[in-house]
């Protein structure tokens, strides 16, 4: 379990005894200075806090979230940061990373509606295969360009998108994300905490009806970047910067998900 009695915030950088107490209690402490910073960034760590904290588990699929990967599983996928896949179609990339390429279209279908958090219990042996679909399958749709109108899938397939860079990029082991060490697992974390963020700073809001976090600065967005590669080189060293400048020159050469 991660024990500090100091940390540095995950927004800004600032040391800070101030923790999530639900993080806490999953086995990772993820610090927050003030109740402005983790407001800033709650709709984006609450699809992660508690019980998804640590191990590092991505949230079932909404219905309608299923339903879109589902309607795009004959789409043609393109990345512009590599390829690392060469896979034509959504569902072929989805095999692809799943290291199941005997997969069919129907295994898939019942794969992916039985991670909606109202699908019945399945008895289907490909079950174990869910963690590692529910990262994938957000990481698939991303090429796709589809245009979205949902903050929550918006911030799921950046989080996929940023942990496939990292993956790529060598900065993170060859695990799902639920198999991740501590350290790795906050790395994570403040990922999305720079995700939310840059949502936030990028007007106008694509979202409507939707909650969304208050509106960033960019210098607020500085702050997270500088706090994630401060903490990089005091967890990993220094070597570890360029690790992350690979993921995050990959991450700007990919469009990301497209918002209404």
């Amino acid at each position: 379990m991660d024990t500090q009695s100091t940390g540095e915030c995950l927004v800004c950088g600032s040391e800070t005894k101030n923790r999530c107490s639900a993080c806490a209690q999953a086995g990772i402490d993820l610090f927050f200075c003030s109740p402005k910073c983790q407001k800033m960034v709650w709709q984006g760590h609450k699809l992660f806090c508690g019980p998804n904290a640590f191990p590092l588990a991505f949230p079932l699929f909404s219905q309608a979230e299923a339903s879109d990967i589902l309607d795009s599983l004959e789409q043609p996928v393109a990345r512009a940061e590599e390829p690392y896949t060469r896979s034509a179609t959504v569902m072929e990339e989805i095999k692809a990373h799943l290291g199941w390429p005997d997969a069919t279209k129907a295994d898939l279908i019942e794969l992916i509606s039985s991670g909606t958090g109202d699908a019945a219990p399945s008895a289907s042996p490909a079950l174990d295969q869910l963690p590692a679909m529910l990262v994938w399958s957000r990481y698939a749709i991303l090429a796709t360009h589809r245009t979205i109108d949902s903050f929550r899938q918006f911030l799921l397939q950046g989080m996929a998108g940023f942990y496939a860079l990292l993956f790529g990029a060598g900065a993170l082991p060859p695990v799902l994300p639920q198999d991740l060490d501590v350290r790795s697992a906050r790395l994570l974390h403040q990922m999305l905490c720079i995700l939310t963020l840059h949502a936030a700073y990028s007007p106008p809001s694509p979202f409507v009806g939707e909650a969304r976090p208050p509106p960033s600065t960019s210098e607020e967005c500085k702050r997270c970047v500088t706090a994630l590669m401060q903490y990089a080189v005091k967890t990993f060293g220094l070597e570890y910067l360029q690790k992350l400048s690979v993921a995050f020159k990959g991450r700007s050469r990919s469009p990301g998900p497209s918002r209404r």
